[in-house]
């Protein structure tokens, strides 16, 4: 039995990681918060501080939930503890935090991941599937969209820039990892980056254009949506790939389904995923089952087996380096030495 401990928890800790781990089959055995008075541990759980985690020899692995600027701080603790580490994304907030993380997890004899969730949505999963079939042809086109209806500024931390808030920090890192994921590193990126609500303390409008050649991939979320519309169009030589809606297993963890639930990671009735041919009729795609259980089940195997991590740490580095790149420059370039395509 893999023994792990959460550091934070908010929603990320309590609402994702802490019911994802106990259903892949580790024991959550501690919890480290600024506060233990204001959470309320779960049965067999306790609390302790981060110095005692790194220094309990029966804790395998430490899970960082912890807002975005204490990544690199809890991270590299408890990787120099030797410990197996998964941290919440961003891995971190610079490019030398993210740099430093990846020379001491290269130096550890445990593994280091980054928790890049949306790596397993099932609208993501079935783009990349269609993508591998060919389905549309050589592709030429991504958008990818999303819409949250949040037109009033908050104060919470995740809405300030200056504390590793903000779209561009916080959420903008789930679209550029998928990019990389399907495209690799690309030629350039630039940013349209926006505070547009009254009052507003952070980023809530960023629109990226990722360019590979001739070929582009645009990103796209703000904060004045109504519904999520559409998510993904996939425009190619032979087909467009039309995905609405969005994934549900953050929805569901939410409600407080059991992610070993048989319905856990199925789409939606109401999501629309079609395939249009240039010539002849659309169809409609069945939507992979969304997969989040999938990241710990392969992390299990990691460490037991020294099989791949779900997310090798050097890629979470490089959507570090062109977040970093576009808050203060409004652009991103390869560093030479660079690979900038996958195959």
């Amino acid at each position: 039995m893999i023994r792990a401990a959460i550091v934070g928890f908010g929603l990320s800790g309590k609402t994702f990681h802490y019911p994802l781990l106990r259903a892949a089959g580790f024991e959550v055995s501690a919890i480290v918060v600024s506060d233990p008075g204001r959470h309320k541990a779960p049965d067999g759980v306790y609390f302790a501080s981060l110095d005692a985690v790194c220094e309990n020899g029966d804790i395998d692995l430490v899970v960082v939930c912890s807002p975005n600027p204490m990544h690199h701080d809890h991270g590299l603790r408890a990787i120099r503890a030797g410990k197996h580490v998964v941290i919440e994304k961003p891995l971190a907030s610079t490019v030398e935090e993210a740099s430093a993380l990846c020379q001491a997890a290269g130096r550890s004899q445990g593994v280091a991941t980054v928790f890049h969730s949306r790596r397993w949505d099932g609208d993501f999963l079935t783009l990349r599937r269609l993508l591998r079939e060919g389905a549309v042809g050589d592709w030429q086109i991504l958008e990818s969209r999303w819409g949250m209806n949040k037109p009033v500024a908050q104060k919470r931390w995740k809405d300030n820039d200056d504390l590793g808030g903000g779209l561009l920090a916080d959420f903008m890192p789930h679209m550029i990892d998928q990019a990389l994921c399907l495209f690799g590193l690309p030629d350039r990126v630039d940013a349209d980056i926006a505070t547009q609500r009254v009052g507003g303390i952070g980023a809530d409008y960023v629109a990226v254009t990722m360019r590979y050649g001739s070929k582009r991939v645009s990103l796209a979320t703000d904060c004045f949506s109504s519904n999520p519309g559409w998510r993904f169009r996939l425009a190619g030589t032979m087909a467009e790939y039309i995905c609405m809606g969005t994934d549900q297993q953050e929805a569901q963890l939410r409600a407080g389904m059991s992610p070993s639930a048989p319905d856990f990671g199925l789409s939606s009735t109401e999501l629309i995923s079609r395939l249009a041919p240039m010539s002849g009729e659309p169809r409609a795609i069945n939507l992979d089952r969304g997969n989040y259980l999938g990241f710990y089940n392969q992390l299990k195997v990691a460490i037991a087996e020294g099989q791949p991590v779900p997310v090798d740490i050097s890629e979470a580095a490089n959507v570090v380096a062109i977040i970093d790149s576009l808050r203060t420059t409004g652009c991103w370039t390869p560093e030479p030495s660079q690979t900038t395509r996958l195959p």
